[in-house]
């Protein structure tokens, strides 16, 4: 008798997603470098929401929203769950599997540089050819980088003494060579970072939302 075929057809994104995860199991980004971003569809007339890192976008929501701030609170929502995260939770959220064989974390790309470093010494030592001399630890260098945009925007916030518009403030910050960025959308940055700490700090945060877009210093 012919065995029944026992595979389940999985559905296309569910396809897509594990394609899209790596070979090896490769940490997953921190919170702090990533961005919630809302696009608007011109042809269906609604917004969308995408998790911005650096140049790559990663479409973790499905839901379709009417206006821009239902879209970016989806978005922040998204990014404060994320934050509190383990990165099991973290790899499931964006959509990626886990490593084969129930390996943590790091544990399988491990293994595999350890088992690529072991034959390489093997070889080394067959050949008669002499161990490469350990390398000195590099003396860390202090960081000349300076302030966060978000700690330039509570600055500039406390400074201000009363509420401002989150573009307002952020075009302010790059006139006056307080903060400098080669992203393309620098206010939607602020933004999503002011509302994350608002999330995650409640009370203790810096920022308090007074209106759309519109933000006061937390005193």
């Amino acid at each position: 008798m012919s065995k029944k075929n026992t595979t389940k057809k999985t559905s296309s994104k569910k396809a897509q997603s594990a394609e899209a995860a790596p070979a090896t199991a490769t940490p997953m980004p921190a919170p702090e470098v990533l961005a919630s971003v809302t696009v608007y569809d011109k042809k269906d007339k609604n917004w969308d929401t995408c998790i911005r890192e650096d140049k790559y976008e990663h479409v973790v929501l499905d839901d379709r929203f009417e206006n821009d701030d239902d879209a970016k609170a989806a978005g922040d929502a998204w990014l404060a769950k994320y934050a509190k995260a383990d990165e099991a939770g973290r790899r499931k959220m964006m959509g990626w599997k886990p490593a084969k064989g129930g390996a943590k974390i790091g544990e399988l790309a491990d293994a595999m540089a350890a088992k690529a470093g072991k034959g390489k010494k093997t070889d080394a030592t067959a050949d008669g050819a002499k161990p490469k001399a350990k390398r000195e630890p590099k003396v860390k260098k202090e960081s000349t980088r300076g302030p966060s945009g978000l700690d330039v925007a509570a600055q500039m916030l406390r400074d201000s003494g009363g509420p401002m518009k989150c573009k307002e403030m952020v075009e302010q910050m790059l006139a006056k060579g307080l903060w400098a960025t080669n992203g393309k959308t620098p206010a939607a940055t602020i933004y999503a970072a002011i509302i994350r700490e608002i999330a995650e700090k409640g009370k203790e945060a810096r920022f308090t939302k007074t209106d759309r877009g519109t933000f006061a210093f937390n005193a």
